[in-house]
């Protein structure tokens, strides 16, 4: 009983320091503007979704994609069983870490870091904004796109991408089927992305 206790006190301190350093251990890692192309750079360090969850104060739902612009989302990673249609059918289990790919200089009062996520059908990178006391301040969606079939991490639709310019403005791009709305944003003093403009180009397809 001694040795169960011991072991659960040692696991939960060691997810408490995962959770504490997750920002801390890479603040060297920043990463220099402008900033687009977000799949091609290489992560910093990997995490499962219970740290993540944890230290961005979640509980663990479904990962999907929520009607607001932000795209506001909760991490899941957990292991899950799929079966692919075809001419021979296969099952695999789906289980992905979630990717810090380093730090954003948009404020120096404030720790700004991109995640990146994969679940079975999409891929997605967030824009985190947390104060130096570990709070969750400001989000966004910085890149969302459906995979080519579940088991690879090919692109197939890419629904929103964006750019961070030299000057710290996010150029922020969604396509909705086939209509395009563009906006820019901006990091306030406290924490939070601020839209500065929109506009609309195309008309839906479907």
């Amino acid at each position: 009983m001694k040795k169960m206790l011991v072991l659960f006190l040692w696991i939960k301190g060691l997810m408490l320091f995962s959770q504490n350093n997750m920002i801390e251990m890479y603040s060297d890692k920043e990463l220099d503007l402008p900033l687009s192309n977000y799949v091609s750079m290489p992560a910093v360090a990997s995490f499962s979704d219970t740290i993540v969850n944890k230290f961005l104060n979640f509980e663990p739902l479904d990962y999907d994609v929520s009607s607001s612009p932000e795209f506001y989302n909760i991490y899941n990673t957990k292991p899950r069983e799929y079966g692919i249609s075809g001419r021979i059918t296969q099952t695999f289990i789906f289980q992905k870490n979630i990717d810090l790919i380093g730090l954003v200089p948009l404020h120096n009062d404030f720790y700004c870091f991109i995640l990146r996520s994969e679940n079975i059908s999409s891929i997605k990178y967030d824009l985190w904004c947390m104060s130096k006391k570990y709070e969750v301040l400001g989000h966004l969606c910085l890149f969302y796109a459906y995979k080519t079939s579940p088991a690879e991490s090919d692109l197939d639709f890419i629904m929103v991408d964006s750019e961070i310019l030299a000057d710290q403005t996010i150029m922020w791009t969604q396509n909705d089927r086939g209509l395009i709305i563009k906006r820019k944003f901006k990091l306030g003093s406290k924490g939070q992305f601020y839209q500065t403009s929109e506009g609309v180009e195309g008309e839906y397809e479907y």
